[in-house]
């Protein structure tokens, strides 16, 4: 998702490796403090950064799956002969920046006993499901790889949307 993402939209790249170095000395700190006993009002900045570049890479990433949700269906079918329904749904606790930095802050004496940051965009995920049945718990081999296949299209759909040519897909065993 986030090298699909990356190739239409460059500035995704920088908000992800942003939010990503950010977390990276957030969870340095969360260390120090536990361990070496720092202030940890100083997490304040880190906090608002991660919540900053958070909120762009949450929006990037709905709208890219808004986008594979709206042609994923009709690919699936057309695989499956109408045998399926696939659907596709962004996990996510990230709902706007205000309420992620809140969360932060009420979870930074978790943050501090683990010393690592327990909420974020960081643990986001998505789920397919088959008539209405989680792919990664319930779908055989053969499944798997049909919503692997149909995803694939999605993104050359959304790809040839974007920016107005045919992209090429090479498929290997």
């Amino acid at each position: 998702l986030d090298i699909m993402i990356s190739q239409l939209r460059p500035n995704y790249v920088y908000c992800l490796n942003m939010y990503s170095k950010t977390l990276e000395q957030r969870n340095m700190y969360l260390k120090q403090i536990k361990l070496e006993r720092k202030n940890p009002d100083l997490l304040e900045l880190w906090d608002l950064k991660l919540a900053e570049y958070g909120e762009k890479v949450f929006l990037y990433r709905k709208e890219f799956i808004e986008k594979i949700k709206e042609k994923i269906g009709d690919i699936h079918k057309n695989i499956t002969n109408d045998n399926e329904e696939i659907n596709l749904e962004y996990i996510s606790d990230f709902t706007n920046k205000e309420e992620y930095y809140s969360k932060l802050v009420n979870n930074r004496n978790i943050d501090i006993v683990r010393g690592t940051t327990s909420k974020g965009i960081h643990k986001d995920d998505f789920i397919v499901t088959l008539n209405e049945k989680n792919v990664s718990t319930y779908g055989s081999q053969g499944q798997n790889r049909t919503v692997v296949l149909s995803l694939k299209m999605s993104e050359l759909q959304v790809i040839k949307d974007e920016i107005g040519e045919n992209p090429i897909l090479l498929l290997d065993d």
